[in-house]
């Protein structure tokens, strides 16, 4: 598997917000694994917190990005599961989007990461209308 850092072609986080930041684990042949979904709402089932600062966001993300690489092989063993982090500038403030296509990868201890962050984890089918209504009541 191979981490790249922006969306491929058919991947579209926007009803999101803007991406700021994006690292997904991808298969690199056949013989890997097919995962070809691309990362849309609604068809993948994922993580989301709400950092209070950029400087929190990053450190979040990047220690996602560390769970993500480390969720390789359980990806490789499944054979049709990726999964990505995505830091984006939402409506509702800075938003850490983590998921997968099939299930979920860990995440990190968000407790000491992000103490206090608003969050939604092992969110199915996550979509921008989910999320306002299971975490604002939107």
């Amino acid at each position: 598997m191979r981490l790249i850092d922006c969306l491929r072609g058919d991947d579209d986080l926007s009803s999101f917000g803007t991406v700021l930041r994006f690292a997904a684990l991808v298969y690199e042949s056949a013989d890997e694994g097919e995962a070809n979904a691309p990362f849309i709402p609604n068809a993948f089932d994922g993580d989301i917190v709400f950092p209070a600062d950029r400087a929190a966001a990053d450190a979040a993300f990047d220690a996602w990005v560390i769970t993500l690489r480390e969720a390789e092989e359980q990806f490789l063993e499944e054979g049709d599961e990726g999964g990505f982090v995505a830091l984006i500038e939402s409506p509702k403030g800075l938003m850490i989007l983590a998921g997968s296509n099939i299930g979920a990868y860990p995440n990190p201890d968000i407790d000491d990461l992000l103490p206090g962050a608003p969050r939604e984890l092992g969110m199915p089918h996550v979509r921008w209308k989910r999320i306002l209504a299971d975490m604002f009541g939107e």
